[in-house]
């Protein structure tokens, strides 16, 4: 359905007043990452993805011309058929870059070993990366009242505080970003919730990875839990 409506209304986004270059070139992406989800969780049981398949190009070039050599690594991530050893090294400092790599892996994982449609795991592509970044440059802390510090004698904080660990969630800045995605004009509540949602099978991905060991997971699932009351409608995270 999400592929249809889209299709049906690409060449109006392409017309309409108002709408920018990179907002029309991020709806083609986003529809051309639904149709590979869509190849992907259509193949037979088995079967591998082809790069080539004729269908799935006619589809992807309704929005763009198609390199396919960049087509065929994208497939092969999301299949599990290649991937990159990654070690904490990649990850310092942060960049979205290997952010971005990391996640598209994740989205793999988490069809084939947890049962998570693409589609959702798409919710949080962009915004756990952003998450992350946001975190390491300071911006999910308690403002400092500076005037404050000064009339007590202290130097206000220059410097983030080093989290536990640089791809493990915490409650404290999670519980901010998540507010700031929900109480702004365009609110996100999906999104927000897969985040926590999502939480837990994003921690066995990082022990699968070996990025993360299990005593670093269980502590995280433990600091995570407060969220519940956070998002009540949602699941809290599960063991």
């Amino acid at each position: 359905l999400i592929n249809e409506v889209m299709h049906i209304a690409w060449p109006q986004i392409q017309e309409a007043a108002g709408v920018s270059r990179p907002a029309v070139n991020a709806y083609a992406a986003r529809a051309a990452d639904h149709l590979i989800y869509a190849y992907l969780t259509n193949l037979p049981s088995g079967d591998e993805p082809d790069p080539q398949a004729p269908e799935l190009h006619e589809q992807l070039e309704r929005y763009f011309p198609i390199d396919p050599q960049r087509l065929e690594t994208y497939l092969m991530l999301l299949y599990g058929s290649v991937g990159r050893q990654w070690t904490m090294r990649d990850f310092e400092p942060l960049e979205m870059q290997n952010l971005s790599g990391l996640i598209v892996e994740f989205l793999g994982y988490g069809r084939r070993h947890e049962g998570i449609p693409y589609a959702r795991g798409h919710l949080v592509r962009d915004q756990l990366p952003r998450y992350f970044l946001d975190r390491e440059a300071g911006n999910l802390y308690p403002k400092e009242d500076v005037a404050a510090l000064l009339r007590g004698g202290r130097r206000p904080r220059t410097t983030p505080p080093e989290p536990e660990h640089t791809l493990c969630p915490d409650a404290e800045t999670l519980k901010t970003f998540l507010h700031q995605m929900v109480q702004t004009v365009r609110p996100q509540p999906y999104a927000a919730a897969a985040l926590v949602e999502l939480a837990p099978a994003w921690l066995r991905f990082l022990v699968a990875r070996g990025l993360v060991g299990p005593e670093q997971k269980q502590r995280t699932l433990d600091d995570l839990q407060e969220l519940e009351e956070e998002l009540p409608a949602v699941p809290g995270p599960s063991r």
